[in-house]
């Protein structure tokens, strides 16, 4: 499929980054002047268009006649660029169906972009004009729906940077129903910093000589290896998720069998960073294509400060996986740290970036609308899938597992697995057999636990089992006996919508209380220990704001034990992570709130930074700032008092996150389970509280839980997930150095 060339990344005078032209599909030859055919498209009645139908409430709605087929006809006014937005609801469409559109702009000079998306506002495919030798083309589309919707909409406007032009236009649709889905394709992907030569759109061939970063900036003489091996590294953990193969010629030749996409790196543009050679090719319709990395243009001056040589790499190789994204149908977004993202500040690229659900950008679509966007995770997916999942065990457990904890119950010396699912009213424990190996179970039923924990609640050395049931308001206590055999559950009631509980010695006698945060009551309550295992009435502590989460640490070094919980928010109250500091005579201070704009799923523990001071981890099931799920780490000011948060991309709707030293370099690493994108994210430590970007993992299902333990007796901690929807615990055990799964 021909299409024109696409500039990505344009600089402006604000540091921005780039723009870029979509090309649609070649339409059809038209007649012969001299032997005009009769055009069958007439004989179909119009369909005009409904004004005003400016979104998708008031689109016109379109009739396909027997055939699939419907005419469309339209106006965009004479008047500033960016009004007149047409759209059409095309209604349902099932997954196999193949749409085809041509846009048609007769005796007029106006240019047009036609763009789809489902009843999600999710793009499917967008064209716009282009120059030909014939002169204008108008947009077309004809591709295969990839996924269900209740309905797609076609939206019709001026395109940018194509003046106050006005017109009609027509559409000549049509729908061919129940075909098959187009088989997702991997895509291999070969890095070549050894040169060659690249024919570009109007500038003709290119030769690129051998990348060394010297050439860009004599400060990094010596330090090739270490800026290519990060360019490597960015681009496999961008894709990380997906079936693309990333290879490179330090590793070896370019691959001898199969299609195959090539980066060069090198060479300057005055007014770009890269460059997709063919421009956006919608859903990977050619696989042996090219992209180029201006590498010269990465001097100096395009940073606040010159990055070292690991932060170049990353840059680069950020740019390089970007214009890999239009190589494979993605257009430009305006999110930050968003890959795609065509407006992005230079500095944005020497950090983490991915791909994200964010706005169109108004260069290549300019249609203010919230509603639709462009799915990169979504887009990728359906175009060369996803990684195979990367767990090593799957144990079928209850249905819909909603919490984890982890102990070694019976006292063989290997960790064992506790399950809770709310749905089914069954908590399971899973023996492990000393090997690793979870052969039996026991189970628990009547429990809608959301919540489950392990400790020595009565002192007597034995590990015990407790949990919230949200259908009756309050906890139960399983005593263990030892070895593993519980006497009969002891129930004490908190509050309505007991959400999440740990246990912590808030009174200073030796002896672990529950601390519960209910989520319809909007507080947090206590039940103090009376030593024996058993509690005393619950005590209100604190208000909350839907709380979801609870952890507890002494915070400000006082010898008392402190809590946190995080909060989803009211109407009236934010959410985010509230701080409990304990006044050490039974009692709490009042809440001091962070992060006050966090959906906090999920809080939890540890000294990321080496201080001696507890930091707070957070869950953020939606960041807005980076629209997508995030950890979000509070440093301990010394005073239990935490600073502004630093914010660690994860996968979409982070629910839980598990705090454990995962490489054995004596640092406390992160893991969140992702709801959204169905896997699991690991942070390393750098060493310094800070954390690597996320290597995500995927589970094969709904991650709702995660938790680390060592469960095959190796030494190095595993992982543990509560799949919500496949009704298993999954493993992914540890191969070294923080690498997971199959």
């Amino acid at each position: 499929m021909p299409a024109s060339k696409h500039l990505l990344l344009v600089m402006s005078l604000a540091g921005l980054l780039c723009t870029g032209v979509q090309c649609p599909p070649s339409p059809t030859e038209p007649n012969d002047d001299q032997n005009p055919q009769p055009d069958p498209w007439l004989e179909i009645a119009a369909t005009p268009e409904t004004e005003l139908n400016g979104n998708e409430a008031t689109a016109t709605p379109v009739a396909f006649d027997a055939a699939g087929k419907a005419r469309l006809t339209g106006t965009i006014p004479t008047i500033r660029e960016g009004a007149g937005v047409d759209y059409w609801n095309l209604g349902p469409m099932t997954a196999g169906d193949r749409l085809t559109l041509e846009v048609v702009t007769p005796g007029t000079d106006l240019k047009t972009i036609a763009a789809v998306f489902d009843a999600d506002g999710r793009l499917f495919e967008l064209q716009s004009w282009r120059e030909s030798d014939q002169g204008v083309v108008d947009p077309a589309i004809d591709d295969v729906i990839r996924h269900s919707s209740t309905a797609y909409y076609l939206v019709v406007c001026r395109a940018p940077r194509a003046g106050l032009v006005g017109g009609l236009y027509e559409v000549r649709i049509s729908v061919e129903r129940g075909g098959p889905v187009p088989p997702m394709r991997p895509q291999t992907v070969w890095l070549n910093f050894e040169g060659g030569t690249v024919p570009l759109p109007d500038e003709g061939p290119l030769t690129f000589g051998r990348f060394d970063p010297q050439d860009i900036d004599p400060a990094y003489a010596g330090q090739n290896a270490t800026v290519r091996h990060w360019i490597v590294e960015t681009v496999k953990q961008n894709y990380a998720r997906y079936n693309v193969t990333v290879l490179n010629s330090d590793d070896g030749p370019a691959p001898a069998d199969g299609p195959f996409s090539t980066v060069y790196f090198g060479g300057y543009a005055p007014r770009s960073l890269g460059e997709a050679v063919t421009g956006t090719d919608p859903y990977n319709a050619n696989p042996d294509d090219d992209v180029v990395v201006f590498t010269q243009r990465f001097t100096e001056d395009l940073f606040t400060v010159r990055p070292d040589a690991r932060g170049l790499g990353t840059a680069i190789g950020n740019v390089a996986a970007h214009e890999i994204g239009h190589l494979l149908g993605l257009n430009h977004v305006h999110q930050a740290y968003d890959l795609m993202n065509g407006y992005d500040a230079p500095d944005n690229l020497l950090g983490d970036q991915r791909f994200k659900n964010s706005l169109l950008n108004l260069t290549i679509f300019p249609v203010n609308d919230i509603l639709l966007g462009q799915d990169g995770h979504l887009l990728l997916a359906e175009t060369v899938g996803l990684v195979p999942p990367a767990n090593d065990v799957d144990l079928t457990v209850c249905a819909e597992p909603a919490a984890l904890a982890v102990g070694d119950l019976d006292e063989n010396g290997a960790v064992d697995i506790v399950a809770a699912c709310p749905t089914s009213l069954e908590v399971w424990v899973l023996w492990n057999d000393g090997a690793g190996a979870f052969p039996t179970h026991g189970m628990a039923s009547g429990f809608g636990a959301s919540s489950v924990g392990v400790a020595d609640l009565n002192g007597d050395g034995h590990p015990d089992l407790f949990g919230t049931d949200v259908g009756s308001g309050g906890v139960f206590v399983y005593l263990n006996q030892g070895g593993g055999n519980f006497g009969t559950a002891a129930m004490y009631p908190t509050g309505d919508g007991p959400w999440s509980l740990t246990a912590a010695d808030l009174t200073g006698d030796g002896r672990p209380d529950l601390v519960v945060v209910n989520s319809f009551d909007d507080n947090v309550t206590m039940l103090p220990n009376r030593g024996d295992g058993t509690f005393a009435a619950s005590e209100v502590i604190s208000a909350a704001a839907f709380p979801l989460s609870v952890t507890a640490a002494d915070f400000n070094g006082d010898q008392w034990v402190d809590l946190a919980f995080g909060n989803s928010g009211t109407q009236t109250l934010p959410g985010g992570v509230w701080v409990l500091l304990n006044d050490g005579a039974g009692g709490f201070l009042p809440p001091t709130a962070y992060v006050e704009a966090a959906l906090a799923s999920g809080v939890a523990t540890g000294d990321v930074n080496g201080d001696g001071l507890p930091d707070l981890i957070v869950a953020d099931t939606f960041a807005s700032r980076l629209s997508s799920g995030t950890a979000d780490v509070l440093l301990n000011d010394g005073n239990g008092g935490f600073g502004s948060p630093a914010y660690y991309m994860a996968g979409d709707q982070s629910s839980a996150v598990a705090v454990g030293d995962l490489n054995g370099d004596g640092w406390p690493d992160l893991v969140l389970a992702n709801r959204g994108t169905g896997d699991v994210s690991v942070l390393l430590n750098r060493g310094n509280g800070a954390f690597e970007p996320e290597w995500p993992y995927r589970v094969g299902g709904t991650p709702a839980a995660v938790a680390i333990a060592d469960l095959n007796g190796d030494g190095r901690p595993d992982i543990v997930v509560a799949g919500e929807d496949t009704g298993t615990v999954s493993i992914l055990l540890n191969k070294g150095n923080g690498r997971f799964g199959k």
